[in-house]
């Protein structure tokens, strides 16, 4: 990222860095490790197996950064930001993997019902869904 931010630096005729002022550097320095964290934090959830999940959850970042910027920076919240940030939550509610919710379901009330017909047992679909990796 360096590489071609510093590429595109060169070919527009901006390399005087000499007018960046020490607070600006120190947030461009900070935003390079955070974004370098990031992606290690998240090629070591990938590598867990659940991707789904890892997606879903990376997604609601978008959302969580409208939220904060609404608290921290005092932006202002438009009808269709609100509504966009809803959709992203529960689009990755949606695309999470449904057996998280069936654990949750299946755990919490020994008499809940599943709400379609399957021949499994309820032992034995706790078994195949359970969290735990089986490798």
């Amino acid at each position: 990222m360096f590489a071609f931010l510093f590429l595109v630096a060169v070919w527009q005729g901006r390399t005087d860095v000499s007018s960046i002022n020490g607070r600006a550097l120190l947030f461009i320095a900070l935003s390079g490790i955070a974004g370098a964290l990031s992606w290690l934090f998240y090629f070591m959830a990938v590598k867990d197996g659940r991707v789904p999940a890892v997606i879903a959850i990376d997604k609601t970042s978008v959302a969580l950064a409208i939220f904060l910027s609404w608290i921290i920076l005092k932006e202002e919240l438009t009808p269709g930001t609100v509504l966009g940030a809803l959709l992203i939550v529960v689009g990755a509610l949606l695309v999470s993997p449904v057996k998280y919710w069936m654990i949750l379901a299946v755990n919490r009330d020994a008499n809940y019902k599943l709400p379609y017909k399957t021949s499994l047992s309820r032992s034995r679909l706790s078994s195949m869904l359970s969290l735990s990796n089986s490798t």
